[in-house]
């Protein structure tokens, strides 16, 4: 999961708030984590956010 697609999620629910405020607060939860080398690229902490984010791109017809 990279930025862009924590940036589709936040946007379609508020628009207001920044992708980039969003995904730190995740890294500091624990609930992402940054991939090993790759300041822009997550991995699930918790797997199961990961597939809510995958399910609402899928639901909307977006390239996965």
């Amino acid at each position: 999961m990279d930025t862009y697609d924590i940036r589709k999620v936040v946007n379609a629910v508020n628009a207001d708030v920044r992708a980039q405020d969003i995904a730190d607060t995740f890294l500091a939860l624990g609930y992402i984590w940054t991939a090993k080398g790759e300041d822009h690229l997550y991995e699930p902490g918790i797997p199961s956010l990961m597939d809510y984010i995958l399910a609402i791109a899928r639901d909307r017809g977006e390239p996965i």
